[in-house]
């Protein structure tokens, strides 16, 4: 029979084994600096908010905290703080459209938690012109403006499943509406867009919850790991939002990559290659480079890119 002195000594041990369980560190992985150049030919916006190193992915690691993982990216300079900056002429303040402390950057994690061939999405989210060298089971997906992303996943998810419905004389309208009642659940069980987020010079840390996850992030996973340029003005194309414009740009929030030098999109894209990937800095396992990986695709048949995956445990 327990007393309860004895009951209160298990009790104290297991709330001091938790707490430290709770910030221990899952993995983490590194990356060259000096390498926020895409395929090696990609040049940063000329426009002052933009300098080079500023998507220099530096280090990705994970720690556990409670019921959460948090991932902590580190960038080779300072994170820019949307605060104070206007967008546009009518002095639209950035940090309205970017809310939580960061506006210049994405960072797409997908993961492959049961490392088995096919099993899992093969294609990255729209806007990235890339695959996955290993099918992913989750993805999380750190933006400036994670609710107005996944509104606008949804709505391409939905749009793409819907053409694929779409048959004979079948009225387009009530294909749309089946397919909103299936996509929503699915989406939120695959995809996931961190609000709790956290800015500290040079590192910006996001939680992700066990519910999502499953549990906390092993370092027995596959992580493959893609820091792009952010388009805040997607959410400012009202008139295309409206359906009044012609097409919407489905890039889901990525900026674009274009030959030559521009002030809002990045500059030293390749001439007739629309599947150029807009993906600035990666991680890629040892031995391999970053730059061949990204100008391995053919426009003219289709092929893009395959990301890899890093398994932090097989370092």
């Amino acid at each position: 029979r327990l007393t309860l002195a004895t009951t209160l000594a298990v009790l104290l041990a297991l709330s001091a084994a938790t707490a430290a369980d709770a910030g221990k560190k899952i993995f983490e992985l590194r990356d060259a600096r000096g390498d926020d150049h895409g395929d090696g030919r990609i040049v940063y916006p000329l426009r002052v908010e933009f300098e080079r190193g500023d998507l220099d992915l530096i280090s990705l690691s994970a720690r556990k905290d409670k019921r959460n993982t948090v991932f902590e990216a580190t960038f080779a300079n300072d994170i820019r703080d949307p605060e104070g900056l206007a967008v546009d002429d009518l002095g639209t303040q950035l940090d309205t459209l970017a809310r939580h402390g960061f506006f210049t950057f994405n960072i797409d994690i997908y993961i492959d938690m049961d490392r088995e061939e096919g099993s899992g999405g093969v294609n990255a989210l729209p806007g990235r012109n890339a695959v996955l060298a290993s099918a992913w089971d989750r993805a999380v997906i750190l933006t400036p403006q994670p609710a107005e992303a996944k509104v606008e996943l949804r709505r391409m998810v939905v749009d793409a499943m819907s053409e694929a419905m779409r048959e004979g004389d079948e009225n387009a309208d009530e294909v749309r509406g089946r397919v909103k009642k299936e996509v929503p659940a699915n989406l939120d069980e695959r995809v996931f867009f961190p609000t709790r987020v956290w800015v500290r010079g040079r590192t910006i840390s996001f939680s992700v919850p066990d519910s999502f996850l499953g549990g906390p992030a092993q370092a027995s996973w596959g992580y493959a790991v893609a820091v792009s340029g952010a388009d805040l003005m997607q959410s400012l194309d009202l008139t295309a939002r409206a359906g009044l414009a012609r097409e919407t740009r489905d890039n889901l929030m990525v900026l674009e990559v274009r030959p030559g030098n521009w002030n809002d999109v990045f500059g030293g894209g390749r001439d007739d290659a629309p599947l150029q990937p807009p993906l600035i800095d990666i991680l890629v396992p040892e031995g391999e480079r970053q730059e061949e990986i990204l100008r391995d695709f053919d426009s003219a048949a289709g092929r893009m890119v395959e990301l890899p995956a890093v398994v932090p445990a097989s370092g």
